[in-house]
């Protein structure tokens, strides 16, 4: 893992108490298509920050 991948997998845990595998799951359980409705549904079902959402919905788009 580089240090930018590492640096923001630390900030995904430590911004919403969760680390990036929790999310994923959460994601793969809700049944979402796509990174824009993963994003929505992360930012309006769990508050999550709009950047941090996108991106761990991009990084759970890319772990399918």
């Amino acid at each position: 893992m580089n240090q930018t991948t590492e640096t923001l997998m630390t900030a995904i845990e430590e911004n919403t108490g969760h680390p990036l595998e929790h999310w994923i799951e959460i994601i793969r359980k809700s049944g979402k298509p796509d990174c824009q409705a993963i994003t929505n549904f992360l930012i309006e079902e769990h508050q999550l920050n709009p950047v941090l959402a996108e991106l761990i919905a991009q990084k759970a788009k890319g772990s399918h």
